[in-house]
């Protein structure tokens, strides 16, 4: 499967909306998602963490957020859908107060890294295709 993301291009960031859902009890919620590849992990506002009420797993490092200032992460488990079919299961997902703007959720490099990603040129503007499961994964008969 393949999907194209759009170039924001007022707020130059590939943005789009994802699912979160608590694999404990099945609360669902959509978010503005930011594809960061300066994130080493996923990361949700404590607000919509608190509203799927996710199961704490452990408290992380501390962490300096620009203008914002410095945290110590909390991590919980999350299952994590980009599209239709493009979903990680029992993913960690770190705990911010806040992100930027309108975002509620930074897909990091732990979920980027597992998807063959390009960007390119598309007659509605710049996009970033992902392609999941990669090539790489594809059994071929």
């Amino acid at each position: 499967m393949v999907i194209g993301v759009p170039f924001d291009e007022k707020e130059r960031q590939f943005k789009c909306i994802v699912t979160i859902c608590n694999p404990n009890n099945g609360r669902t919620i959509e978010c503005t998602a930011l594809f960061d590849t300066g994130a080493r992990s996923s990361a949700l506002i404590a607000s919509q963490i608190d509203e799927l009420q996710l199961e704490h797993l452990y408290t992380g490092t501390h962490i300096t957020m620009p203008n914002t200032g410095t945290y110590i992460t909390k991590h919980y488990n999350a299952t994590i859908t980009i599209a239709d079919g493009i979903t990680f299961e029992n993913t960690t997902i770190n705990s911010l107060p806040t992100i930027y703007k309108d975002l509620e959720c930074l897909i990091g490099m732990d979920i980027i890294s597992q998807l063959n990603v390009s960007i390119a040129q598309h007659e509605d503007g710049l996009f970033m295709f992902i392609e999941y499961p990669p090539i790489s994964q594809i059994s071929f008969l």
